[in-house]
């Protein structure tokens, strides 16, 4: 188990973050080599010590170095209504940035 991460919200997802760990997200604006702050931490764990936030944990936050920024896998979608001629066929990409956790402040 680990002995220090934290449960932050970004981007409408909930990510649990130790230090160290690589994560891939939506895309971030900070360009590659600049530092991202998480501030809004729903839970931190430091050694023994807990801290819950109500909704966010006050003064904490996760310091994240970018990466890279790249686009995800091709994603296919295709809509189809039967006995209609309705067919269509959509790609997607996702714009996405990775991160590397570097420090938890609680």
């Amino acid at each position: 188990m680990e002995s220090e991460y934290a449960i932050v919200q970004a981007g409408g997802h909930q990510l649990k973050l130790a230090v160290g760990q690589a994560v891939t997200m939506d895309r971030q604006p900070q360009p590659v080599g600049q530092e991202v702050v998480f501030d809004r931490v729903l839970l931190a764990r430091s050694g023994e010590r807990v801290a819950v936030g109500r909704p966010w944990v006050d003064g904490a936050k996760v310091i994240c170095h970018v990466r890279a920024h790249r686009r995800g896998e091709k994603l296919t979608v295709f809509k189809f209504r039967r006995r209609e001629k309705y067919r269509r066929t959509i790609g997607h990409r996702s714009e996405l940035t990775d991160l590397v956790v570097t420090a938890i402040h609680v």
